[in-house]
């Protein structure tokens, strides 16, 4: 069984080893959260950057190392305490998936990338200041003397990158799924993160496809179920032609003024009992029940035909549900997704968006609009959000070199107020 090695210490220790070398006699410029899933570290002196990210999800955890420093502006700063700290190096921790990063102010930032269960953690001296991820109780409670500094082998290794029905693997093994191969840490993480982040996008566009097909095809089937039941209670009712049929040819039968008669139906040979309106005579009465024969006829083939369409589009998105589950790379979906379709939704802006005056407002409508909001915006925009409440992320989108007007962003603020969970308070900061 092959086994997933983005966090071995063979691999963290050469990262560290890569760490320690670029950010060399830099200082902490930012830390900060694009989302509760990631934290960017980026780094400074004089003309030099290092920027390095953590990702950390429900299925995995890893480091990899952008190509330029992000800029935290829109997103949520964390670990106020390591800013302008100096670096001073980096160490894998000994069979442990986990790595520090020491600073010149008895700080340090322990990366654990324990799957699902990481976490980034600051230390202050030996005890834990606070942490990323607080759902992780226990962390709190770490003690730095717990972990032991890597002491195996710093020669250099390879690094093989496979992947097989979209589980992707970071092994220090040769197989026949292997797509890289590299003796380069960085280089392989980095290229595990691309390949990870397209395949989490892929897997996600695949899943709403076929959620999109079976709610297509469920609704289909409830529409067909409808009008089969429609069809039958037209097939139920009183036969209308048959009655008026009967009634002519009995015309002389029946006795005036009655409300009712009860004639022989010469189609089935039984009697038949039919009713009659007062005021109206017998003939009327037949025409009446020949044009009800008449419209329920054509609504009987007008549900017939619908049925028919409805059964054929079924059979339509059967087939491509079926075609969808056998997706396996990106571009098989971007070619079962007709192209007037992917450009509308490619067009599609998961968040809220309005206008005041010249300038573009966006809000976001989830927690997952939120992360995707912050991805979306650039980093000259400004970002607002209600103070010690959870709620939407609103940016506001920078216009040229000019400051936005304050009219515009006490708007803002507003709408960041109201799509907060405090928006009922009397008084609501927002920053």
């Amino acid at each position: 069984m092959r086994t997933n090695r983005i966090s071995d210490p063979v691999l963290l220790n050469d990262i560290c080893a890569y760490i320690t070398a670029e950010a060399n006699g830099m200082y902490v410029h930012e830390i900060f959260s694009l989302s509760k899933n990631e934290c960017v570290i980026s780094m400074r002196f004089k003309d030099k950057e290092f920027a390095m990210e953590a990702y950390m999800d429900e299925t995995t955890s890893f480091v990899f190392f952008p190509a330029r420093a992000l800029s935290g502006r829109t997103s949520q700063a964390l670990f106020p305490e390591l800013e302008n700290a100096k670096f001073l190096c980096a160490y894998a921790n000994e069979s442990d998936r986990s790595f520090f990063m020491d600073f010149d102010n008895h700080c340090s930032v322990l990366f654990k990338l324990y799957g699902r269960n990481a976490n980034i953690i600051l230390f202050k001296g030996g005890a834990v200041h606070s942490v990323f991820r607080q759902q992780f109780t226990k962390d709190a409670l770490l003690q730095r003397s717990a972990f032991e500094k890597y002491s195996g082998t710093s020669e250099k290794q390879n690094y093989f990158l496979s992947r097989e029905n979209n589980e992707l693997k970071l092994s220090l093994e040769n197989n026949s799924d292997t797509f890289l191969q590299t003796d380069n840490a960085v280089e392989a993480v980095n290229a595990f993160a691309k390949e990870y982040f397209y395949i989490r996008k892929f897997v996600t566009q695949k899943q709403k496809l076929i959620s999109t097909l079976l709610k297509k095809k469920q609704h289909l089937e409830a529409t067909i179920a409808v009008a089969k039941k429609k069809t039958e209670e037209l097939i139920y009712d009183s036969d209308f032609k048959l009655q008026a049929d009967v009634l002519m040819a009995n015309l002389h039968a029946v006795p005036q003024g009655a409300l009712e008669v009860q004639l022989h139906d010469f189609y089935n040979d039984k009697p038949i009992l039919i009713k009659l309106k007062k005021d109206i005579s017998p003939q009327k009465h037949a025409e009446n029940l020949y044009r009800k024969s008449r419209k329920q006829e054509i609504e009987r083939e007008k549900t017939k035909e619908k049925i028919d369409s409805l059964q054929a589009k079924l059979k339509d998105v059967i087939f491509d549900l079926a075609a969808a589950e056998k997706i396996n790379t990106g571009k098989e979906l971007k070619n079962f997704i007709p192209e007037d379709e992917d450009k509308g939704r490619q067009q599609v802006i998961p968040f809220r968006t309005m206008k005041v005056g010249d300038y573009e407002i966006l809000i976001g409508k989830s927690a997952q609009s939120n992360d995707e909001l912050l991805r979306y915006a650039d980093k000259e925009d400004m970002w607002l959000h209600a103070r010690g409440v959870s709620g939407s992320h609103v940016i506001i989108r920078k216009k040229g070199k000019l400051p936005i007007p304050k009219e515009v962003i006490a708007r803002a603020a507003q709408l960041a107020a109201w799509y907060s969970k405090g928006k009922n308070a009397s008084l609501l900061p927002v920053i």
